[in-house]
């Protein structure tokens, strides 16, 4: 052809003219690249050879031809200049690697001059950073097109490769070994002809050579690392192969969907959003006391004292469908936070499993009550075995599935275990321990459910051709191991129903079955349908079976007994026993040497576990917390007995607990939410202020003052038209302070006739109030808001107090405020802010000796008090996930009580010398 070897180069903004052509190549050109210096370009031709030309001086760009490499002995494939513009290296389809100068135009070039080379394009699909893409063995995979983001500006550099079966895959860079994991996709027909990163690597373009498709795939990066701009590619963690290859996905906005995702959990990523600004206006207001040289002199020294976990309080059903099980001893085994609980029935003492950091995801014990396995939800989510009984770490497998672990579920020998995972993909991962102790643990083989939601895997009947049964939204297949490999089949109905939703399955007998979400049983042999029973009315959303005995549950309320001919046994309607409207969450069940059910554990949407006596029917109440999918904010402490502690929540309960016995003595359940609570100054009254920041409601804003032995209501008054967010009692008990979400602090007379009116509002806040505190003479009240603001009013007249010098001599009841002169060192250093946490709730000790802090990532910190520099040392602990909403010492010191806002778990802390 004429045009064979011709070259071009196009005016772009005078509709693609020519303003300059050469030819010199005798056959068709296939690569072209231009130095960064951008006066060579080079061009690779059929003809074998590299054809260098030189920019002319001049306005017109015009090159002239310099060289000819003619070392290569097949046609040219791929071309690199290096980040000087004085080396190419090029490859060509012999599999040839050659090195050219370009200033002396040879191919003579010293090893160590290329060595340590930077290159500005990775385009050479033979060179030393890639040949890791290239199988280990011979396989007839052929690397057709390679591209490396080099311009990242996250340092996540990411190898994209197109083979000749059209194969797009992903891989870290560098890659220096043949067993490297990567990602794979696929869209093309055949051999991917070219690959390119656009701009710093949001997007990926490839075209085919047959299809002769060009397809666009957009590029998010995932890894936790690269999401807080702290990617290493030199660092351990980097080289680890536990990253599981390449740290991208393609056509997936992975970062968005997590921070949404874990938000609603509980498990932020992040700092509060407030924590975006740099301000910090309460700094300037904070006045140095004059009272004592203990207050003015900071004490960086450890505290003498140090927390211990005592209790945990709460259940987290309804984001974990599988969170609830006896261990091998008969007591109670579930999750809660970031915490896993071991708990006897009988005197409730308890057990913690905390070696997750994030919020545990999905629960299951062992055939035989011996082992756990549970996983969390993270950007990068593990799944740890550990022993039932002890609370002892096992095993933690490694990170193979995205933002979470779904489902885990033991086969009956407990060698094998089968995950599911949170991603776009819904991966499935079987692993395999042939001991059975999981020291041993090895990913046996894995696949990708597809897109659809997906609500459980389980084992299905041994030595069979089906392992794995997967159910969700409007599909159930069935899975059978090929190796390292897992294959899809979907269910066959043969007439005898329509494809529904199916919401859970267990193994029963020779059968398995699922159960839907109309309430319906199916029965399944290998992944046929044998027969439908009608069972509950509503959608049965928990089953547990034994060898030969299944139960299920359902929305309804009711639980069932079946026979393994699906024939009921025993009928349990928790709505007539208990006179609650219950919605069942997760089952579990104990049985006797014959496989009868003996007991059944039931969890419900209210954060309750139950137990029911399968021989006669009762029903008994093993633990209880705030339930809902709202927050809990409100705490108090009982100001004279160091036993009692009340809670209240959006579930709307106001609820009493007994530090000692372990259990809640009252509760009362309110027809609107409540976010704050507080004793009066003789324990004989709680005050409760009401609202939430949902839809506005008649409520918002009202509070409510009940009798502390029995709950009912003394007096219901309403001081402002939004939700309450704290409240504190006068020391001299004639005022209560309400702070409210519209930036008020409403103070509330109480007169000798115990009626309520609103006595003045102060509105100088620009923002949400967190917290209050009187001072102890009853005339100042300080106040801290979301924007920073730290503000001193007086407490009948609400005039704001500007003159720092009227307030050095103040001392102050409570100190609850996270902004102040005592409290200045629990802040992140100004070098830290917006990447460390913040803190959320403060309160000091009665004996003003410390102080406890709760923090935006949920960890809890013990300082001396007052904490004057950023350097103070500290006692931490973990287990809430995201905001602390109230932490508190009880009124001897010797426990405190911490309430996690979006988990609504509250934890029972014992305070001992280090």
């Amino acid at each position: 052809s004429l045009f064979d070897g011709k070259w071009v180069i196009l005016d772009e903004d005078d509709e693609f003219a020519v303003v300059f052509e050469a030819r010199d190549a005798s056959k068709a050109v296939t690569e072209i690249k231009w130095s960064p210096n951008g006066q060579i370009i080079a061009i690779g031709s059929r003809d074998t050879n590299i054809y260098l030309y030189k920019k002319d001086n001049g306005v017109v760009p015009r090159f002239s031809i310099v060289s000819i490499f003619e070392q290569h002995n097949s046609q040219i494939t791929s071309l690199d200049f290096s980040a000087d513009s004085k080396c190419i290296r090029s490859n060509c389809d012999a599999k040839e690697l050659y090195f050219f100068s370009t200033e002396e135009a040879t191919c003579d070039i010293a090893p160590s001059r290329i060595r340590d080379l930077a290159w500005e394009t990775q385009t050479c699909t033979l060179s030393w950073a890639v040949h890791g893409v290239w199988p280990r063995q011979n396989d007839g995979t052929d690397i057709a097109a390679l591209d490396c983001n080099l311009k990242s500006n996250d340092g996540s550099y990411i190898i994209a490769v197109g083979d000749n079966f059209g194969r797009l895959k992903l891989f870290n860079f560098p890659c220096l070994s043949p067993c490297s994991l990567s990602k794979s996709y696929h869209g093309h027909s055949g051999l991917v002809s070219g690959v390119k990163w656009i701009g710093t690597g949001s997007h990926l373009v490839s075209c085919g050579r047959k299809d002769q498709a060009i397809m666009v795939w957009k590029h998010s990066v995932d890894d936790v690392a690269v999401v807080n701009n702290e990617y290493d590619v030199s660092s351990d963690e980097a080289k680890n192969e536990e990253r599981v290859g390449a740290i991208c996905v393609l056509d997936n906005e992975v970062t968005k969907h997590v921070r949404s995702q874990t938000a609603h959990l509980g498990a932020t990523l992040s700092t509060d959003e407030t924590s975006k600004s740099m301000a910090r206006p309460w700094v300037t207001s904070i006045v140095e006391p004059s009272i004592t040289k203990r207050q003015s002199e900071p004490n960086l020294e450890n505290p003498k004292v140090k927390l211990e976990l005592m209790h945990v309080h709460g259940f987290q059903s309804q984001c974990i469908k599988n969170a609830l099980a006896y261990n091998q001893k008969g007591d109670l085994v579930f999750s809660a936070a970031s915490l896993c609980v071991i708990q006897n029935r009988f005197y409730r003492g308890q057990m913690h499993y905390r070696q997750h950091k994030h919020q545990i995801s999905c629960l299951t014990v062992s055939p035989t009550g011996r082992l756990a396995a549970t996983g969390d939800f993270s950007l990068r989510p593990q799944i740890q075995i550990w022993d039932a009984n002890t609370a002892v770490n096992i095993a933690s497998l490694r990170k193979h599935h995205r933002r979470g672990v779904l489902n885990v579920d033991f086969s009956l020998d407990s060698k094998l275990l089968v995950s599911l995972g949170a991603d776009d993909g819904h991966s499935l991962a079987v692993w395999y321990s042939a001991t059975g102790e999981w020291h041993d643990w090895i990913l046996r083989s894995q696949s990708n459910c597809g897109p659809e939601t997906v609500f459980f895997t389980k084992f299905t009947v041994p030595r069979t051709d089906f392992a794995i049964v997967s159910g969700g939204i409007s599909h159930l297949k069935f899975w059978t191991s090929h190796g390292p490999h897992l294959s899809p089949a979907k269910a066959v109905f043969n007439g005898k129903s329509k494809m529904t939703s199916m919401i859970c399955g267990a193994l029963l007998g020779y059968r398995f079955v699922t159960g839907s979400e109309e309430g319906s049983l199916f029965a399944w042999s290998g992944r046929s349908l044998e027969e439908v029973v009608a069972a509950h009315s509503k959608c049965i959303s928990a089953m547990y079976s034994t060898r030969d005995q299944l139960v299920t549950g359902s929305d309804d309320g009711t639980v069932k007994l079946w026979s393994p001919d699906l024939e009921v046994i025993s009928l349990y309607n928790l709505h007539e026993k208990l006179g609650l409207n219950i919605s069942i969450s997760c089952l579990f069940a104990a049985s006797s040497i014959c496989s009868r059910v003996t007991k059944i554990l039931v969890g419900s949407l209210d954060s309750d576990i139950y137990e029911i006596s399968a021989s006669t029917g009762d029903v008994f109440l093993l633990h209880e917390g705030h339930g809902g999918c709202g927050e809990v904010w409100g705490l108090a402490m009982h100001p004279l007995e160091s036993d009692l502690f009340a809670t209240c929540g959006d579930d709307s309960s106001a609820r009493v607990w007994s530090i000692k016995s372990r259990k809640l003595l009252q509760k009362r359940i309110m027809d609107r939410p409540l976010r704050s609570i507080i004793w009066s100054n003789d324990g004989k009254e709680l005050i409760v202020g009401c609202g939430s920041p949902h839809k506005k409601e008649s409520y918002h804003g009202s509070f409510i003052i009940l009798e502390a032995d029995t709950l009912k209501t003394k007096f219901e008054g309403r001081g402002s038209n939004y939700w309450v967010t704290d409240m504190k009692c006068s020391p001299n008990g004639e005022t209560i302070a309400m702070a409210t979400s519209e930036n008020e602090i409403i103070i509330i007379e109480n007169d000798i006739k115990r009626n309520y009116r609103v006595l003045t509002a102060i509105d100088k806040h620009n923002a949400r109030i967190n917290s209050i505190d009187f001072s102890v003479d009853s005339y100042v009240i300080q106040s801290s808001s979301n924007d920073y603001e730290h503000l001193y009013h007086g407490a009948e007249d609400g005039e704001q107090i500007n003159l720092t010098s009227q307030l050095k001599m103040i001392e102050w009841k409570t100190y609850t405020c996270t902004y102040g002169w005592p409290v200045q060192g629990i802040w992140p250093k100004k070098a830290n802010i917006g990447k460390d946490p913040e803190p959320t709730s403060a309160h000091r000790s009665t004996s003003e000796t410390l102080l406890i802090t709760g923090y935006t990532n949920g960890d809890i910190k013990l300082y001396n008090y007052p904490v004057l520099s950023k350097d103070s040392k500290f006692c931490s602990e973990s287990g809430h996930i995201g905001h602390i909403s109230k932490c508190r010492f009880s009124c001897d010191e010797k426990s405190l009580v911490t309430v996690g806002r979006r988990d609504r778990t509250m934890l029972v802390w014992r305070i001992v010398e280090a």
